[in-house]
């Protein structure tokens, strides 16, 4: 079975140009590729109004 640990937190910064920016960021994962970082995370707008579900 496959498991994943956490091998060290580092800070991430988002571009405010990205279109995630200002949204609740969650279930980040991070890895690499070459000499690059890749990061998939998913963006809740935020925040919620009474017409969200």
């Amino acid at each position: 079975m496959i498991t994943y640990a956490v091998e060290q937190l580092d800070t991430v910064a988002i571009s405010a140009a990205s279109v995630i920016d200002g949204m609740d960021l969650m279930s980040p994962f991070v890895w690499k590729e070459g000499d690059l970082y890749r990061i998939m995370v998913r963006g809740v707008p935020h925040p919620l109004g009474p017409q969200d579900p």
